[in-house]
């Protein structure tokens, strides 16, 4: 775990008083490294626009010389902040949204009729760089600035801005322009505008040629990756740069194109470079022959790069080889490209590291996972906003979670591991439709749903619970994985926290939000997991926000078992809560359930067991209901009654299990008993009387609950009929006979099918379930 220095956490307290509107007191300004790493601090943790509050706050309060936009989208609000400090070095990214100083292909064109087209790149728009840099830098910065990255891979600049700017720019030593469009004759200009420049980068600029390079006398790193060009002595002005140090080949656009044959052109030159320590082949046609080559020619040589190359030599005296040959030698390239911003080699890298954890994870030390880790979330920091690179961070962090594979890594770096996957989250909030950042999101909440990462110690799991739900609350596509680790957080959070949550007053509203909009959108196996979550929640809270409304709704959809069994849960709490009473007791509830109970009658059938099971399920929420009706009211429910009589008339001859008329019967002759009770209880009695002995395992807690009722304190009656029911069915069972084949079958449970242990598939495991519903519901 990379702890924070005190400056870092210092800097990092600033720029939050900044963004929250309470800056360091008047005529305070900090020393220039100080005022850095709060600006760089303030650009990592703000998203939005920046305000004019938040930009006269940063201008009066900070003495910045460095600033680093390369992953934001520059606004017409940064001019005011760029312009109000003085610079030594700038780095801009995504010039696109400046409409004053861009324009379109067709209207440039126009202006510059007396120009071929063909000198200028296919681009969708131009980029007036100059004017743009004289708005930007006041006369200070112009004078001091040393360093300018204005790279990018959209926007080509407009025609004569190399002589203008070097003129604007008279300190300029390090100019970056990788990936924006130039032509042939502008390196010239470089070469005569800027003699002092020591670091240049022209990668993937489209330039077929590089004359006039070798009057960069002090040149000391050059990157002239794709340069494409069959001359085989284009390098040969290259030669003349004898103070060259570092000279890089790759590719910065994307490793997958073509190999370049930049290397084959620099040795066919024969010539070396004199001071040259580093070359970079990766993404080039090097051999091993190559290699060794290179080793042989250039006396100072100490370091190779030969990544996503045919070369596959791991050792060579005195030479420092970047290849991918094993974990360790990827985490060092990793260490080195993630400060180049290089996208494309350091995707290949990442891409490497997973297969290699995926392959045998054993085989790794603790030591080389836990440094491993800490340079993938280093690379996070890099590239906040790399698309492909997130995606494979995602993947890497996945293949150290899954399977209880995160034993290696300690509890800090399990709690880091958290924050940057939720910071991935927050970063692709709008994934939808696309493929490579839906797969990120699938895999940081897979990663999300492991057990294990989630009983670490101490960790967050109030805010995974929370991300979650404002992710499926507000996301186009809920991802079940989402849903999972909702339930799994909130499983292994700590009591404090859970009761936090539950005791919300929005929890049971949000929930049920969530329960209509996966209904809404047809998702029948997520709609079965928020149950889950609701089983947790106060029953009181779900019935005042109106759960059983939406419950009964959605049956005419989804009329699951899980659905009604929690309504059955519910509706045993209407003698004591009069909120369950009244909405159980709505007529719009009410017709709804009838509703359900007649399509039921309509499909039910001895082949269809789960139809029946629903039938059996229904029926016993009924015989709550209706038990629980005071006689004064009874009449109003004639018809309902009339209903499920009727309903069992014609279900009782198809049944395999005809004797439900006798237990219907019962129950509203005896109206004031519980029904789910009689209907376990008379199931069971049915079945002694057929020697089924399977059903036999639930008389012990029949027993249990009948013994309850007898010496509880309720109502007189009921304790009269249980006693009577007891001794009829328990006392008067021959355990004797029923035990030997009783011990076989419970000793089976756990161990074979529910069809093996309850024999032919009717209701059983229903009555069952209701039997141990019961045990919950009466104190025993």
């Amino acid at each position: 775990m990379l702890i924070p220095s005190l400056l870092e956490l210092s800097a990092s307290a600033v720029s939050s008083a900044i963004i929250n509107g309470t800056p360091p007191a008047e005529n305070t300004v900090l020393l220039p490294e100080v005022s850095n790493l709060i600006f760089e601090k303030f650009v990592q943790n703000f998203e939005v626009l920046v305000t004019r509050r938040q930009a006269k706050d940063i201008c009066t309060s900070l003495n910045i010389s460095k600033i680093d936009l390369r992953h934001k989208v520059l606004r017409r609000i940064d001019f005011w902040i760029i312009r109000n400090q003085n610079l030594i070095s700038l780095a801009l990214g995504d010039l696109s949204g400046l409409e004053t100083f861009t324009i379109d292909r067709e209207d440039f064109l126009k202006i510059i009729k007396n120009l071929e087209e063909k000198f200028f790149p296919d681009s969708e728009y131009f980029i007036k760089i100059h004017p743009m840099l004289q708005r930007l830098l006041n006369s200070e910065s112009q004078k001091n600035l040393m360093h300018l990255d204005i790279s990018g891979f959209e926007g080509t600049f407009t025609p004569k801005w190399i002589c203008r700017t070097t003129k604007m720019l008279p300190s300029l030593k390090n100019l970056i322009i990788s990936g924006r469009k130039i032509h042939n004759r502008e390196i010239r200009k470089i070469g005569k505008h800027l003699p002092n420049l020591q670091f240049l980068e022209i990668s993937n600029t489209g330039i077929t040629r590089i004359d006039g390079i070798s009057k960069l006398k002090k040149l000391e790193i050059l990157g002239i990756g794709g340069l494409n060009s069959e001359d085989s002595g284009v390098l040969m002005e290259l030669f003349e740069l004898k103070n060259l140090r570092v000279l890089d080949l790759s590719r910065k656009n994307c490793v997958c194109c073509e190999k370049t044959q930049l290397l084959n052109q620099y040795l066919s030159c024969n010539k070396i470079l004199p001071n040259l320590e580093f070359i970079d082949c990766s993404g080039t046609l090097c051999t091993n022959e190559s290699v060794w080559k290179l080793a042989k020619s250039h006396p100072r040589l100490r370091k190779i790069s030969i990544i996503e190359t045919e070369a596959t030599l791991s050792e060579i005296p005195n030479l420092e080889i970047m290849s991918l040959a094993n974990l360790s030698s990827c985490v060092k390239c990793l260490k080195w490209y993630k400060t180049q911003i290089n996208y494309p080699i350091t995707a290949s890298i990442l891409r490497e590291i997973r297969n290699f954890l995926d392959a045998d994870y054993s085989i790794f030390k603790e030591s080389e996972i836990r440094g491993c880790f800490e340079v993938v979330c280093e690379t996070i920091e890099t590239f906040p906003d790399g698309q492909s690179i997130h995606r494979l961070i995602a993947d890497v962090l996945y293949q150290m979670i899954r399977n209880g594979r995160i034993y290696p890594l300690s509890v800090p770096q399990r709690h880091d591991m958290v924050h940057h996957l939720l910071n991935i989250l927050d970063f692709w909030q709008n994934w939808y439709g696309d493929v490579e950042q839906t797969k990120t999101v699938e895999l940081v909440w897979a990663c999300l749903t492991d057990e294990i990462f989630l009983t670490t110690p101490n960790l967050n799991l109030r805010q995974i619970f929370e991300v979650a739900l404002e992710n499926v609350l507000f996301s186009e596509i809920v991802k079940e994985n989402c849903l999972i680790s909702m339930v799994k957080s909130l499983h292994f959070m700590d009591s404090k926290g859970k009761e936090q949550i539950l005791k919300d007053s929005d929890y049971c509203r949000k929930v049920l939000n969530l329960l209509h909009s996966l209904y809404t959108r047809g998702k029948a196996k997520m709609y079965k997991l928020v149950f889950k979550l609701i089983n947790k929640a106060d029953f009181e809270d779900f019935v005042r926000a109106g759960g059983i409304t939406v419950l009964c709704r959605h049956l005419k959809k989804y009329s699951f078992c899980k659905s009604l069994k929690f309504l059955i849960k519910l509706a045993t709490r209407i003698p004591e809560s009069e909120v369950t009473r009244s909405e159980f007791f709505k007529w719009e509830n009410l017709g709804k359930l009838v509703r359900f109970f007649k399509v039921c009658k309509k499909r039910n059938s001895k082949n269809l067991p789960m139809i029946k099971h629903k039938t059996y399920l229904i029926s016993s929420l009924f015989s709550i209901i209706l038990a629980s009706v005071n006689s004064e009211n009874r009449q109003f429910f004639e018809n309902h009654e009339k209903m499920l009589k009727s309903e069992i008339e014609n279900f009782a001859p198809n049944s395999m299990f005809p004797y439900k008329l006798s237990t219907f019967r019962h129950i509203f002759e005896n109206s004031k008993f519980d029904g789910p009770v009689l209907w376990a209880l008379y199931t069971i009695q049915v079945g002694r009387e057929h020697d089924e002995f399977p059903i036999y395992r639930n008389l012990k807690g029949l027993d249990r609950i009948l013994r309850n009722l007898e010496m509880s304190n309720g109502n007189k009656e009921i304790r009269e009929k249980a006693m009577v029911t007891r001794e009829v069915v328990v006392d008067g069972t021959n355990y004797t006979a029923a035990e030997p084949q009783f011990v076989i079958v419970y000793q089976k449970g756990g161990k074979t099918t529910e069809d093996q242990l309850f024999g032919i598939p009717r209701e059983r495991s229903s009555f069952a379930d209701f039997l141990s519903l019961m045990r919950d519901t009466v104190p025993l």
